[in-house]
């Protein structure tokens, strides 16, 4: 627990008067304080240190004995892998998001067991590794994105990803304690949601995990707020979370949002899709915060995403640390790093994007002007080859009806404008070669 290093060795027997003993007292406090500091590279919490220089002209046969005690205490105070857990707020700052803790949470708990309106679903309650979709009452601001759709699971998580492609929607998830979780252990292992209208709420009660069900029942809640904010809340944690496996499951505490982009390769003689996702600015909680009783509040920020004109993406682009940009042929403000980071570049966004306060009020006067411009190219087009048509179709009407002993007009009076087209004889139509074939593969 304690122990004085490199000392001078006391003579047996030593007649030593008060201020030698206050004198070696003194050399060992400064010698086992030194000691600790470079051991464990923290720094002492409160006046450890100070206290014992001061109090060094009057230590007395328990004064040793009291420095011991308040070097120990200091030293369980310190920093093991991150932050200490206490009742103040723990602030971290992230790019979308602003991340609280709160070790006395107890306050943003709210219990769905027997509460009015909530949903015990049977189904999650009673299986492992489901899942369930859910539409929620609100529009939901997830990383700037407005989601109505939530998929619930069993295994302590939220996907909001708006993609039917399983692929990127585990990179896109809210998860308040992910693990292998496995519900249907025990009957007390329950699973509900609550929809108020301006927050929605998932609570796992009473879970155990699969690989390791001796470790106890966990008891946790992830609420969404209308205004983005997300609140993750502890009411039961058995065992600390980093000794939980992640051998056949991932565990994670966060939040995470991601896209892919697609590159065609050729690969051993093939073309293929090949497919990279992306997850950008995903929040990792640590794993030594979640204990009993902690809430973790997670306040978004405001992002090129949220604009909704020209003149708001330049004024985020000033006031946040994001580079947005204002494209105008998808009338969206981004940074280029957001879930529709493909459809940015294929609509050449990256390229033609505005960021210029002037140049959306130039770009604002030529939409104006261009309903008065005329129609577009292709629909122009369009017009003088039906017009054509036309055209040919009548004067071959005007030509049949006046010329009644030509051919077309034999064949017009016969037969009527349908039958006059007589199709060649089958020895003369076209053939292919026998041995084509048409090889259409899609690859992903």
């Amino acid at each position: 627990m304690f122990s004085v290093m490199r000392l001078k060795k006391l003579p047996e027997h030593a007649a030593l008067s008060l201020n030698d003993l206050n004198e070696y007292l003194k050399f060992a406090v400064i010698q086992a304080t030194f000691g600790i500091l470079t051991r464990t590279r923290c720094q002492l919490q409160g006046n450890a240190v100070g206290e014992t220089i001061q109090h060094r002209n009057d230590l007395s046969g328990s004064a040793l004995f009291r420095v011991k005690h308040d070097l120990v205490k200091s030293r369980e105070k310190r920093v093991i892998d991150g932050p200490v857990v206490s009742n103040k707020t723990v602030q971290d700052h992230h790019k979308y998001y602003t991340l609280e803790l709160y070790h006395d949470g107890q306050h943003l708990w709210s219990d769905l067991r027997g509460k009015a309106g909530s949903v015990h679903d049977e189904y999650l309650s009673s299986t492992k590794l489901a899942v369930k979709n859910v539409k929620l009452s609100f529009e939901f601001p997830y990383y700037g994105h407005m989601v109505t759709n939530a998929t619930l699971t069993t295994g302590g998580f939220i996907n909001l990803g708006t993609s039917k492609n399983r692929q990127i929607a585990n990179f896109q998830f809210v998860a308040p304690l992910m693990a292998y979780f496995n519900p249907s252990l025990t009957r007390t292992s329950t699973v509900h949601y609550f929809d108020s209208g301006n927050e929605f709420i998932v609570q796992w009660s009473n879970v155990f995990l699969h690989d390791n069900p001796q470790a106890g029942s966990f008891t946790f809640q992830c609420m969404l707020n209308k205004t983005g904010e997300i609140v993750f809340s502890y009411h039961k944690i058995p065992i600390p979370v980093v000794n939980i496996s992640s051998v056949e499951h991932t565990v994670n505490i966060g939040i995470s949002d991601a896209y892919y982009v697609d590159k065609l390769k050729h690969y051993y003689g093939i073309w293929q899709i090949f497919r990279t996702f992306y997850a950008y600015d995903a929040v990792h909680i640590n794993k030594n915060w979640v204990v009993n009783n902690t809430a973790v509040i997670l306040r978004p920020k405001k992002n090129c995403i949220s604009a909704r004109t020209c003149g708001d993406c330049t004024e985020r682009r000033q006031s946040t640390e994001f580079h947005c940009t204002w494209c105008n042929k998808l009338k969206r403000c981004s940074d280029g790093f957001d879930r529709y980071h493909s459809e940015w570049l294929t609509s050449g966004c990256n390229m033609s994007g505005v960021f210029q306060l002037e140049k959306c009020v130039i770009q604002s006067k030529q939409q104006e002007e261009e309903p008065t411009l005329g129609l577009a190219p292709w629909l122009i087009a369009v017009i003088c080859v039906c017009a054509v048509v036309v055209f040919g179709l009548v004067a071959w009407l005007v030509y049949a009806f006046t010329h009644p002993t030509s051919r077309s007009g034999l064949c017009l009076i016969q037969h009527g404008p349908g039958s006059c087209y007589r199709k060649a004889p089958e020895k003369y139509q076209e053939r292919g070669p026998t041995n084509s074939s048409v090889f259409n593969k899609v690859l992903f």
